[in-house]
């Protein structure tokens, strides 16, 4: 099941209420003389909680006992540590407080703008070796990539095709073919595109921070996800597929099409909210980033399409359960994945592809950056805004929107239209023609792996069936392939589904 392969997000630096929260995968990082230590999620969280109460009440010892208890089980935690360094600082430490900002950056961290308005790192920044670094940013951020790029090669051996995209700030690092990592490459590149309204404002003088991109071998990506997220990662309705780790600057994804997609976008909202200075709320970052997941060809490059999220809002409105935008924009992280992830992901996705249907998305995001975010960081005064009308209003016209979409189809119906062909994903490949139907040829060929069907990019059998489910048997269009190793452009008619 595709969607719930991507319930799980990396949130940003998020106060709590003064210090960040605290949950990031493993890596290597630095433990200095800590004790490694086992440590359930539900512990982690009450420490959490507990550094978190002792100093907000200024109990900074107490809060330094807490945080280091959570090292102790997570030496890599760069959100842990840099709660750490608000602690020291805090407390007057201000070497200490130097010593873990220093560690924290090296880790990944690259939000320079909150370091420079942390009144608990003043004493911090006045450090020589802090001033140094905020006086060379751009060669920190290479720094960075460099670090974080060599501990994902340490945690990921099978990755050994490194691609580097210096327009997107990214470093892929694959253990896909040659042709599988340029089409990544080229479908982050008109993601980036779509999303350009994303980028507006902030800081122009500052760089992105770089993020490594890792597309490892299935058993890699399995023992990555049971070491970051435990059962989770194996519950059957909320499946790991991907994650953006936005402290640790690394996202890892199974597959090369809607997942990564998907958690490309949270880099760049997370590098927006980095630049303006602004944390968003869990359902503006995933329903955004979900529209990604199912794209179509527009006129100025890539638009979001219906998709099975939206089937799935279309049965929660018929029966009821659907939850308003208003709603959705109340809950925190927890709720909003917890008890229906899958039904408010949908709601989500769907609201805001009524958004971009109304040419308004792009509007909603500039009116939302550049100052509705302070007057209500929820999102739904700049959503009033945008539409010209109150909550309640909206509502209604979004879901008489929602009621008029067509159902997509989520598996080839008997009789409907298919590409002759029996197909198979395969990692890193996508969709790979495995045996070719009937005897009448019809221009594939085994081994061709399918890369778009009349512009419309094809990663995944979910991405192949929605797109099949527009045609008819007979209608003939254009296809393109990979076959050993170049792209060739078939014209293809599609046949009757057996």
């Amino acid at each position: 099941m595709r969607g719930a392969a991507i319930v799980i997000a990396a949130l940003s630096l998020a106060a709590a209420p003064a210090l960040a929260q605290s949950a990031a995968p493993r890596t290597t990082h630095d433990a200095r003389d800590l004790p490694t230590k086992r440590l359930g999620p539900a512990d982690f969280q009450k420490l959490a909680r507990q550094a978190a109460a002792a100093y907000a009440s200024g109990e900074y010892d107490a809060a330094e006992r807490a945080l280091r208890e959570q090292l102790a089980a997570q030496p890599d935690n760069t959100s842990v540590r840099y709660n750490l360094a608000l602690c020291l600082g805090a407390a007057g430490k201000d070497a200490d407080a130097a010593a873990t900002l220093l560690e924290v950056i090296d880790g990944g961290f690259s939000n320079l703008a909150r370091i420079e308005r942390e009144p608990a790192l003043r004493g911090a920044r006045e450090d020589d070796r802090i001033a140094a670094l905020r006086g060379d940013w751009p060669a920190v951020l290479n720094r960075q990539r460099d670090n974080v790029l060599a501990l994902a090669r340490e945690d990921f051996p099978g990755c050994k095709r490194e691609v580097i995209d210096d327009d997107l700030r990214i470093v892929i690092l694959s253990s896909h073919s040659a042709q599988a990592v340029e089409r990544t490459r080229r479908d982050l590149a008109r993601v980036a595109s779509w999303a350009s309204w994303l980028s507006a404002g902030g800081k122009a003088d500052v760089p992105d921070p770089w993020v490594v991109v890792v597309l490892p071998p299935k058993p890699e990506f399995r023992a990555w996800a049971a070491r970051s997220f435990g059962a989770l990662a194996r519950g059957s309705f909320s499946q790991v597929g991907g994650s953006y780790d936005n402290a640790r600057k690394r996202l890892v994804a199974l597959d090369a099409g809607p997942t990564l997609r998907h958690e490309f976008v949270h880099i760049l909202q997370f590098r927006a909210g980095e630049r303006l200075g602004q944390e968003y709320p869990i359902w503006i970052l995933e329903g955004i980033a979900s529209l990604a997941e199912d794209m179509d060809p527009a006129r100025d490059g890539l638009s979001p399409a219906p998709s099975w999220r939206t089937n799935i809002a279309r049965r929660s409105l018929k029966s009821g359960v659907l939850a308003g935008f208003a709603d959705l924009a109340a809950m925190n992280q927890t709720q909003f994945q917890q008890p229906r992830p899958l039904v408010n992901y949908a709601a989500a996705r769907a609201f805001f592809l009524f958004l971009n249907s109304e040419g308004r998305l792009p509007a909603f995001w500039k009116d939302y950056a550049s100052g509705g975010h302070e007057e209500d960081r929820t999102g739904v005064t700049s959503i009033e805004r945008v539409l010209e009308m109150n909550a309640r209003d909206a509502q209604t016209r979004f879901e008489t929107w929602l009621r008029l979409l067509p159902d997509v189809n989520e598996e080839v119906p008997s009789g409907g239209a298919s590409l002759g062909a029996d197909v198979e994903a395969r990692e890193g490949e996508g969709v790979v023609v495995s045996a070719v139907v009937g005897n009448k040829p019809n221009g594939l060929r085994r081994r061709d792996v399918i890369q778009e069907i009349d512009g419309r990019p094809i990663r995944d059998i979910g991405e192949l069936i929605r797109v099949l489910g527009s045609y008819h048997p007979g209608a003939r269009v254009p296809v393109i392939v990979e076959r050993g190793g170049a792209e060739v452009e078939i014209e293809l008619e599609l046949r009757a589904a057996r």
